[in-house]
């Protein structure tokens, strides 16, 4: 469902997430409808509505019990959607600090862009600077188009935030560039 929603194609993933979610409960397969909940949750959050993303992953919780998929960083996105800041940064920590446990450099460049967004919709330019950084640094190196395409929307923030409105603007073209480039979709709340 993941790679359908990166490219928009939504409609698809909904109900590819749909039709798992009913053969994984006829089946009595608890971790299939949790990760089918998190398909339904992943094409709620690209639909922009992230009330109903949240209520999808906490049943993708409950479903897949103890040990099943790790959904912080879901979470943490739909906490940033809603302005919900604070508990997107707390969540984003949290999970941050769980990877670099792991040696997870996905997780950790993906958490890093997730904490700088934080900051930098709540006003904290330089922290936001220095994590969207480190966030563009690893997910550049790993290959990672996702984490690479939402850094540089981060770093325009921050490059608008520190009152440089063309860089800005540069980086936001080098985002359409590449997410053309790639096939990734424009989420339509950005």
């Amino acid at each position: 469902v993941g790679p359908l929603a990166n490219t928009g194609r939504l409609d698809q993933a909904d109900r590819d997430a749909q039709r798992a979610l009913v053969t994984a409960q006829d089946a009595g397969y608890r971790a299939g409808v949790g990760a089918a909940y998190v398909g339904q949750a992943t094409v709620a959050h690209y639909r922009g509505t992230h009330e109903a993303a949240l209520s999808l992953v906490d049943q993708a919780e409950q479903a897949a019990g103890p040990g099943g998929q790790d959904l912080a960083s879901l979470r943490a996105e739909c906490y940033l959607e809603l302005g919900r800041f604070s508990q997107a940064e707390e969540v984003a920590l949290a999970g941050l600090a769980v990877a670099r446990d792991r040696a997870d450099l996905f997780q950790e460049a993906w958490y890093r862009r997730v904490l700088a967004d934080a900051y930098v919709r709540s006003g904290r330019i330089s922290e936001a600077a220095s994590f969207v950084s480190e966030a563009l640094r690893l997910a550049w190196r790993l290959g990672e188009q996702v984490t690479v395409s939402d850094g540089l929307t981060v770093s325009a923030r921050v490059s608008a935030g520190m009152g440089r409105p063309q860089e800005a603007a540069m980086l936001l073209a080098a985002k359409a560039a590449m997410d053309d480039t790639t096939g990734l979709a424009v989420a339509p709340y950005e």
